[in-house]
């Protein structure tokens, strides 16, 4: 009989009850969940860092495209599927290749945005997202035949400002030309299959796509983000750009621009 108790409280005290296995099963979810956001989290941080890194490199390949043409200028934009009224004969949207037509390009580049023409420059065809760069350049810069751009020529640029809550900054009114990725939520990209995301939404986003010489560079927010009055704050697009100045400074250094005469 003793015996018998005793398996019998063995046996009563093996097994988990189904509130005990409920709870472990809700802890493990838990744990779970955090691994996996901490996961995504860092999966996207590590996207916005190659993208920084590739725009730098996308910069010094315009210089490089620049300083290997004479007179010196950078490509115009592979135009996007609809972007452009008309392609001169030959050129073919979203390959990669400049659209140019002599002197000009076939996109309005002073207002409308194209792809980064990554095939004529020898670079990667897309950002971390899988959608084409987007590009806009000063139509005074890319001019390759004609009067040659020099330190006194009056270069057409465009406006980047910045935000902070309802606060409107300007960064700079002199840029030459801007390559932007549209970041993780891809609101106005264009995916490399030619396939053209959601439009943005955000007043921010919707400014880096409205075809117009302002753009907006500040802080990645979280989706579904507001300011105090309840606008949409939401913006993850990444920029660089090329000022006037810049460009004009980088023509010097590299001798394909002449260097200022000293004043007697």
């Amino acid at each position: 009989m003793l015996t018998r108790n005793i398996y019998r409280r063995l046996d009563s005290q093996s097994g988990f009850s189904l509130i005990e296995l409920a709870v472990v099963l809700v802890i493990i979810g838990v744990v779970i969940g955090s691994f996996i956001g901490t996961l995504n989290s860092r999966i996207e941080s590590s996207r916005y860092i190659d993208t920084l890194s590739e725009l730098d490199d996308i910069k010094v390949a315009l210089y490089g495209y620049a300083v290997s043409k004479n007179p010196p200028h950078l490509p115009c934009p592979d135009c996007r599927t609809g972007s452009c009224a008309a392609l001169t004969a030959g050129n073919i949207a979203n390959d990669g290749l400049e659209d140019r037509n002599g002197i000009d390009c076939d996109a309005n580049v002073d207002g409308t945005l194209g792809n980064l023409p990554w095939h004529t420059l020898g670079i990667g065809d897309r950002d971390a997202w899988a959608n084409r760069y987007s590009y806009w350049v000063s139509e005074t810069v890319v001019h390759d035949t004609g009067t040659a751009l020099d330190l006194t020529t009056a270069i057409i640029s465009a406006t980047i400002n910045t935000r902070t809550g309802e606060n409107i900054a300007v960064l700079t009114n002199a840029a030459a030309a801007i390559v932007l990725s549209h970041g993780s939520n891809n609101y106005g990209a264009i995916s490399v299959d030619a396939v053209m995301r959601p439009n943005a939404i955000a007043d921010d986003e919707v400014e880096n796509t409205n075809n117009d010489n302002v753009f907006v560079s500040r802080n990645i927010t979280e989706p579904g983000a507001v300011t105090t009055s309840g606008d949409d704050f939401e913006f993850d697009d990444v920029l660089v750009w090329i000022s006037a100045y810049e460009y004009k400074g980088n023509m010097v250094q590299a001798g394909v621009l002449p260097k200022p005469e000293p004043e007697p």
